[in-house]
């Protein structure tokens, strides 16, 4: 079979273009953005009581002051009820890593704060621990989750409140109150959020166009 060679990490390997055929390149570039980029970090699930675990990981501790300076939505999280935000910490389990036997949190930190102001010390929680950590890992770990969450999951700085009272109306409205007991209606909320019920009924033009998963 005719071919040329392919370079393939600064060496060339004419292997590649005999494996994947005319289209080598294009076929071995499908196959590696599939693959993954890097190692995955090992971890095992632990129980502890809210009060074992320390606090935010030393080396994570500018974490928790940029979380202190964010504005959210919520000014305060004690709206959220213990048995629902438990049911969240139960979906998105805390990140742990042990460091001269005490437990620290290595991701979220916020979800941890707010653990800490609505759950009891006894509480038990079902998380999950970094094991063999190291700095690098303790950094890339908790960086990574932290920068990612907020890049993914925010809502448009301009009119994310709105936005929080508009698909109100979409979801079980009971459950809702369940979960915020002291938000009984969409009124409530957008009092909550400091906006306007009547702003989450003006026509956007067209919400979320360039938002590649409603596509």
């Amino acid at each position: 079979m005719a071919g040329k060679y392919l370079k393939l990490n600064n060496t060339y390997s004419f292997t590649i273009l005999r494996q994947y055929g005319r289209h080598g390149k294009k076929a071995r570039a499908k196959k590696l953005a599939k693959a993954p980029a890097k190692p995955v970090y090992q971890f095992q699930a632990i129980e502890l009581n809210v009060g074992q675990i320390v606090g935010i990981h030393p080396m994570l501790e500018n974490l928790a002051v940029i979380t202190g300076n964010l504005e959210y939505l919520l000014d305060s999280v004690k709206v959220v009820a213990p048995d629902y935000f438990l049911q969240l910490l139960q979906l998105h389990p805390l990140i742990l890593a042990k460091d001269a036997g005490r437990y620290y949190c290595v991701s979220n930190p916020r979800l941890f704060q707010m653990a800490k102001i609505i759950l009891p010390d006894d509480q038990l929680l079902a998380c999950r621990q970094l094991l063999d950590p190291t700095p690098e890992s303790v950094i890339e770990v908790g960086q990574t989750d932290f920068y990612l969450s907020h890049l993914l999951f925010s809502l448009r700085p301009q009119d994310g409140d709105e936005q929080l009272c508009r698909f109100w109306t979409e979801l079980d409205t009971n459950l809702m109150r369940g979960i915020t007991p002291e938000i009984r209606h969409q009124t409530s909320l957008a009092k909550l959020l400091n906006t306007s019920r009547n702003l989450s009924y003006r026509r956007r033009e067209p919400n979320g166009k360039n938002n590649d998963l409603g596509k």
